[in-house]
């Protein structure tokens, strides 16, 4: 299907840079010719793709059956679905095989969901003017042969189906990195458009390398141990799911803006992520180590464990240029006082906790992303105010950092006391029900920790 379809795109390309006079009609089947190989090339890249997302999906069950059962029914009511033609289980029959065999959905299954997925997010972008901005020209670049590119790139955008093609690139690219369920599961919880859900895509694959890092853990060894396979994979589509919901929620700003201006206007985190042994202290270093550990261990690339390594950690570096533009700091100068601070108050041990939090449905899901997205607001907040009293000048280094730091604890023992205190009764709290952590306490933890900042 996918041979067809660069076939028929490419030959329309070229009949009308023939009808130009660009292209003389004695070499048009030569040259088309001369593209086969890189074609099949890039539809094997495809399958290769189709294959990984299916294998991830199949086993990454973190996120239960409830959400593939809200996903079909919403097929069924805006893309055509029809469980019984498709051979798709109902929510009865689904939730039946799971109580009895602990499976979900299966491989053929999977396969039909993100079809109709892919279809769907393909048809709704189209009726946006999502794919007119300027900066996916590149997608059609990527899209044709090189040859073809190379002498022939400026009359790309005047392909009659480029509205079409860049649709269905950024659709089958948000299924294949962000897996089935993606798209829909941010729409569903932040009440944006399609179209909205695309372009905080584009950014965060950009700003991140996660388009990079899915093709780095593609290219793993057949000998890669599924343990490794997984994490990486299902680590990369954690920080995705992170980043395109902090850029919705971050003041509208993936509206009515190009992506180019934008991309540009936080560029900063390629640098802060670019540098970021130098802002860590010494307890984040130690966790960014046992990472590396883990990925040496596994015999993963060089390049693949920093996109890894720096994918959590550049997340919470959003907050912190956000924070700085606000308060009139630069964000270099920031990010080692909020790893310090981070540190200090055990951000990451309660960010575990929520982690822990059931999310059997939509609400507790959502439960779970509010409290996360406020920690990290907390924190960056929390070191704003560090920052200030330094004199609002905040060292550019961990040493400064962890001085200013320690600064501000002895001018505020109340508030410090009071976090303090609370958070050890987190830690010997008892748990609710299968041994989760109970979101009243975490609630209590993160409101004190907020009145601190």
């Amino acid at each position: 299907m996918e041979t067809s379809d660069r076939e028929v795109n490419i030959k329309i390309l070229v009949d009308r840079l023939v009808a130009r006079g660009e292209l003389s009609p004695d070499e048009r089947a030569s040259f088309i010719e001369s593209l086969r190989d890189e074609v099949g090339a890039k539809v094997l890249e495809t399958n290769v793709e189709q294959n990984v997302l299916l294998q991830g999906e199949f086993n990454y069950g973190t996120l239960g059956i409830d959400v593939y059962k809200r996903l079909m029914r919403d097929l069924e009511k805006h893309a055509g679905l029809n469980r019984a033609v498709e051979f798709l289980p109902t929510d009865k029959e689904l939730q039946a095989r799971f109580d009895t065999t602990g499976e979900m959905l299966t491989r053929p299954e999977l396969s039909v969901l993100a079809a109709y997925v892919k279809i769907y997010l393909t048809h709704a972008l189209e009726e946006t003017d999502f794919a007119d901005d300027p900066y996916l020209e590149g997608l059609l670049r990527e899209y044709f042969p090189a040859p073809l590119v190379e002498r022939f790139g400026e009359y790309l955008n005047s392909h009659p189906l480029r509205k079409e093609i860049i649709c269905t690139r950024v659709a089958n690219e948000m299924v294949n990195l962000g897996g089935i369920t993606f798209a829909y599961r941010a729409v569903e919880e932040t009440s944006v458009g399609v179209d909205a859900v695309a372009r905080a895509f584009i950014i965060a694959r950009e700003l991140f390398e996660l388009g990079k890092a899915a093709k780095l853990h593609r290219e793993l060894p057949a000998h890669t141990s599924l343990d490794a396979w997984n994490t990486v994979l299902h680590d990369d589509q954690r920080v995705l799911d992170r980043v395109v919901r902090w850029f919705i929620a971050e003041r509208g700003v993936v509206a009515g803006n190009p992506l180019s201006s934008l991309l540009e206007r936080f560029g900063d985190v390629v640098e802060l992520r670019n540098n970021l042994p130098a802002y860590l202290s010494d307890v984040s270093r130690a966790r960014v180590r046992s990472k590396r550990d883990a990925g040496e261990a596994w015999g993963l690339p060089e390049e693949l464990i920093v996109i890894w390594i720096r994918g959590f950690e550049g997340y919470a570096l959003l907050d912190v240029i956000r924070s700085a533009r606000d308060n009139g700091f630069k964000a270099v100068e920031l990010a080692p006082i909020y790893f310090a601070t981070y540190d200090r108050f055990k951000v990451d041990e309660l960010l575990g906790l929520i982690s822990e939090l059931p999310r059997n449905d939509r609400w507790e899901t959502l439960s779970r992303q509010a409290l996360r997205g406020s920690l990290y607001e907390t924190a960056a907040e929390l070191a704003t105010s560090v920052a200030e009293e330094d004199a609002g000048h905040a060292p550019s280094n961990p040493e400064g950092a962890l001085q200013a730091l320690d600064s501000w604890i002895k001018n505020h023992p109340t508030r410090v006391g009071n976090i303090d205190r609370i958070f050890e009764e987190v830690r010997n709290a008892e748990p609710d029900s299968a041994s989760h952590p109970r979101l009243a306490v975490i609630s209590v933890a993160l409101r004190t920790l907020s009145s601190a900042s």
